[in-house]
């Protein structure tokens, strides 16, 4: 009896960290209220709070200086982010910096995570046409399983992810109104299903002034399990930017991770000295199909212009 307990409980094991570990895969990261409205898609346009969420290249597209606070909530099951930035693109030489922290706690499956991310990007632009950015990132991630041990079995137990890895990404000006871009996420592996090494390419055009069109595809190389092979996710969107200050937006796409489709929408109030922003994405396929809903307020320095993202 006391060896069938022991192997129960080491199957329990496996079985809980390795649904807590495909579980997790599948979560939904804080990408920025803008983005989450278009899809998911803005690593060609990634000014403001998008650079050090998308790609770190992107925060010299535009001069700006911002300060951001924002919360993600997901549903079925619940997970929140808080999550705050600064972003200053406005040096006389247009090299852009920004530092982020996000926290998250969450419950998918049978697990519960709970971690932090924080993170210095930069920009450095080049003619004005090619912009290249690193960014430096620290994870420290917490899981464990929901489950009750077997009887008269100790605890399962818990696992920690913790450690320093980068990003690197570049952007390109085909034309005023064309942008492309490429961005390597994770590229020192921690072999955590929330931080897995990724590529993440997109085009952004703008075919009017206040018309921003993007798309973007993603592939995560899943480095954190052997037995899945590349997942990729595609996902677009179109911003409009009004007259009167309020820009709306609409996309959608499909997250190779969570193999379901989605669309998004979202939309923000923008003045001189700041903005609130909202967004909102709902899987319309996949199991379980998620809801992910952010809102957002930028307060902005004195520059001269006013950044939609």
């Amino acid at each position: 009896m006391p060896r069938m307990r022991i192997v129960a409980s080491t199957l329990l094991v496996a079985a809980t960290l390795g649904f807590g570990r495909q579980a997790y895969a599948t979560w939904p990261d804080y990408i920025g209220t803008r983005a989450v409205g278009m899809g998911g898609a803005l690593r060609a346009a990634a000014t403001g709070d998008a650079g050090p969420m998308l790609n770190p290249s992107g925060m010299a597209l535009a001069r700006a200086y911002a300060v951001e606070a924002g919360y993600q909530l997901t549903s079925d099951p619940s997970s929140h982010r808080p999550h705050l930035s600064v972003v200053d693109s406005t040096s006389a030489t247009g090299i852009a910096a920004g530092l982020h922290y996000t926290y998250v706690s969450a419950k998918p499956g049978n697990a519960k995570l709970t971690g932090h991310e924080a993170g210095l990007a930069v920009s450095i632009p080049f003619g004005g046409r090619v912009f290249l950015g690193g960014q430096a990132k620290y994870y420290r991630l917490w899981s464990a399983s929901t489950l009750a041990p077997p009887e008269g079995q100790p605890d399962l137990p818990e696992e920690t992810t913790r450690g320093f890895t980068f990003d690197l990404g570049a952007t390109i000006r085909v034309l005023e109104a064309l942008n492309f871009a490429v961005v390597g996420y994770n590229l020192a592996d921690l072999d955590s299903a929330l931080a897995p090494v990724a590529l993440g390419t997109g085009a952004a055009y703008a075919p009017l002034a206040k018309v921003t069109l993007a798309f973007d595809t993603v592939f995560d190389f899943t480095t954190y399990d052997d037995t899945r092979e590349t997942l990729t996710s595609l996902m677009g969107g179109v911003e409009y930017l009004t007259d009167g200050g309020v820009a709306v937006r609409v996309g959608g796409g499909r997250n190779g991770p969570r193999e379901a489709g989605y669309v998004s929408a979202g939309a923000s109030a923008i003045s001189e000295l700041g903005a609130v922003d909202v967004g909102i994405s709902r899987d319309l396929s996949g199991d379980p199909k998620l809801t992910v809903f952010v809102i957002s307020a930028r307060l902005f320095a004195a520059t001269g212009a006013v950044d939609p993202g």
